[in-house]
């Protein structure tokens, strides 16, 4: 798995369909989470956790689950952890399962990247 972070509108999904040969059917865009192992790119993880948790379903247990189907997968998901802390709670727990859910993905993944400004910065790389 190859996840890509970053700020919003910084290049990740650009740069996933560039360097990963994956064409625009490839990408899980909406629909069942179930369906998301059968993609190739998944973009905006960090809204389909707050989906999950709408939805009373665990992000963190759904993202283990992933990290072990999905060995193939490129996983694109915003920094949503800087800045001002939200007034509202639900807010606020979203911000804190996006980070720990990042966190399981980046120490499963083979290679993290962080996009700035369209500049890809590799963190992780395993040989």
């Amino acid at each position: 798995m190859i996840l890509i972070i970053g700020g919003a509108f910084q290049g990740k999904k650009d740069y996933a369909l560039k360097n990963f040969d994956i064409s625009e059917n490839e990408i899980y865009k909406s629909g069942s989470i179930n369906d998301i192992s059968s993609h190739k790119l998944v973009t905006d993880y960090h809204i389909i956790i707050k989906k999950m948790m709408q939805q009373n379903i665990d992000p963190v247990a759904f993202t283990k689950t992933l990290c072990l189907e999905c060995k193939d997968t490129v996983i694109i998901m915003d920094e949503i952890g800087c800045g001002i802390i939200p007034m509202d709670r639900c807010e606020r727990e979203w911000r804190e399962t996006v980070g720990r859910c990042g966190c399981i993905l980046a120490r499963n993944a083979e290679k993290v990247i962080r996009m700035i400004c369209g500049i890809p910065v590799i963190l992780k790389e395993s040989k």
